[in-house]
């Protein structure tokens, strides 16, 4: 019995790790050395800007393209579908949050910080809450 448990374990890790975990690559902090400040605290410079739009831009890209698909998978065992589910979520949704809420504060778009601040941690939260129902 063991041996199953660790089996389903390892399946379990590698799931998350297929494309969840490289989300995490987005989320590191950036050094304070790449935030260059206008004469105003919270107005970031072109390059800094680009920085953070990049972040924001790649990480709603990817987590858009990975929610698509793994949407449309199918997990009848609504158990086993809570807990891919929920490890999913464990490990993106805290260092999201903390990248999410560091960064939002800066005016980095004044045209369209919307479209990159649009996946704050409590939708993307309700997108995970979707995977894997076969919609």
């Amino acid at each position: 019995m063991a041996s199953v448990v660790n089996r389903f374990e390892t399946a379990r890790s590698n799931f998350v790790a297929c494309g969840w975990e490289d989300l995490t690559d987005y989320m590191a902090p950036i050094q304070e050395s790449e935030l260059q400040f206008k004469s105003r605290k919270n107005e970031l410079t072109l390059e800094s800007g680009r920085v953070l739009k990049r972040r924001f831009e790649s990480f709603n890209s990817e987590f858009d393209e990975l929610h698509t698909a793994e949407r449309a998978l199918s997990v009848p065992d609504s158990t086993l579908r809570a807990e891919l589910r929920k490890t999913i979520s464990e490990r993106l949704v805290p260092p999201w949050s903390e990248f999410y809420y560091k960064y939002v504060k800066y005016q980095f778009s004044k045209k369209h910080m919307d479209q990159y601040t649009r996946l704050s941690p409590a939708v993307v939260e309700d997108k995970l809450n979707e995977l894997l129902a076969g919609l």
